[in-house]
C-alpha cells in the first residue's frame, strides 16, 4: 500500500471541534479562545463529565485494542505500517511488520494547535518534565506495547518510535530490530514514566536526534530546542524510566542499547 497499513489517526484539531459543535456543549461552555492548549485542558474533561469517557460524539483514541496484524509492504509514500496519533489507554500486541518501506509502529501527535504551544518552546533539562500537565495532550501515551515484531530495514526510520507526547508507555517482550539506523527512536516529550524492559532492539535504541532524513524533520517539530547527545539521552531515559522495586536499570552497553 502507498500509505500506512493500519492507522489510527484521532485528529484532535477535528474531533474537538466536532464535539464543541454539540449543542449540549455549545450552550454550556465558553467558544474556543487562546490559548488553546488551556482552553482544550478544560474542555475535555467538561466533556467527558456529559458524554463519558467511550461515548464522545466524535470519537476519541482510547480503549483500543490492536492485536495479532500482519503488515508488510506498506508506507511506500508515506506513513508506517503501524500509525498511532492520538492512541491513549489501550493495548497493542500480538503484531507482525515486515519489509514495510518505512516506519515500523509508531506512536506520536498530530503537531495539533492544542499542544503548539509545549511542542514549540520545548525542554531545556529533564527537570522540567513534571508530568502530563508539562506535556502535550494529544501524544499516544499511556499504553501497553507487548510481544510484537517490528523488522525494519530503511535509513532514516525506526522500527519503533514514540514521541510528541507518548508518554507513560509501558513496553514488553517485543522486538524492535532496524538493521539500517537506530532501531526506537524516543523524544523528550515522550521521556516521562516510559517503563521498558525485556524488549530486543538492535543497534542504538534511545539514541540522540538522528541527524539526516525524515527524523531531522520531524525532529524540527518535536524536539525544538531538545537536541541532546546520546549519553544524555541515556541518563535521562533512565531517570525518568519508572521502575519496580528490586528492578535493575536498564543496561546501554557499548555504544549500543540492547537492554537485558
Amino acid at each position: 500500500m502507498p500509505a500506512c497499513g493500519l492507522q489510527c489517526n484521532m485528529d484532535s484539531e477535528s474531533s474537538l471541534h466536532e464535539t464543541y459543535e454539540n449543542p449540549l456543549m455549545k450552550n454550556n461552555f465558553p467558544h474556543p479562545a487562546e490559548p488553546l492548549g488551556q482552553w482544550a485542558r478544560k474542555f475535555i474533561p467538561f466533556a467527558t463529565a456529559h458524554f463519558g469517557e467511550n461515548s464522545f460524539p466524535d470519537g476519541r483514541g482510547i480503549n483500543f485494542i490492536v492485536e495479532d496484524n500482519v503488515a508488510c509492504q506498506n508506507a511506500v509514500k508515506a506513513g508506517a505500517a503501524f500509525n498511532f496519533s492520538a492512541l491513549q489507554y489501550s493495548l497493542v500486541q500480538n503484531n507482525l511488520a515486515y519489509d514495510n518501506k518505512a516506519h515500523g509502529m509508531t506512536f506520536y501527535c498530530q503537531y495539533d494547535p492544542f499542544d503548539k504551544e509545549i511542542i514549540t518552546t520545548g525542554f531545556s533539562s529533564p527537570a522540567e518534565i513534571t508530568g502530563p500537565a508539562a506535556l502535550p495532550m494529544f501524544g499516544s501515551h499511556d499504553n501497553i506495547v507487548r510481544n510484537n515484531t517490528i523488522l525494519v530495514n530503511i535509513k532514516g526510520r525506526g522500527a519503533a518510535m514514540f514521541i510528541g507526547g507518548s508518554y507513560n508507555c509501558t513496553v514488553r517482550n517485543n522486538i524492535f530490530i532496524n538493521d539500517a539506523d537506530d532501531s526506537v527512536h524516543i523524544d523528550s516529550f515522550s521521556l516521562w514514566h516510559h517503563d521498558s524492559d525485556h524488549n530486543v532492539i538492535g543497534r542504538e535504541g534511545f539514541s540522540k536526534v538522528n541527524p539526516e532524513g525524515f527524523w531531522a524533520a520531524t525532529a524540527r517539530r518535536f524536539q525544538s530546542r531538545c537536541r541532546w547527545s546520546l549519553n544524555r539521552w541515556r541518563r535521562a531515559w533512565m531517570r525518568a524510566t519508572t521502575r519496580l522495586p528490586g528492578k535493575p536499570a536498564p543496561v546501554f552497553p557499548g555504544n549500543g542499547a540492547r537492554q537485558r
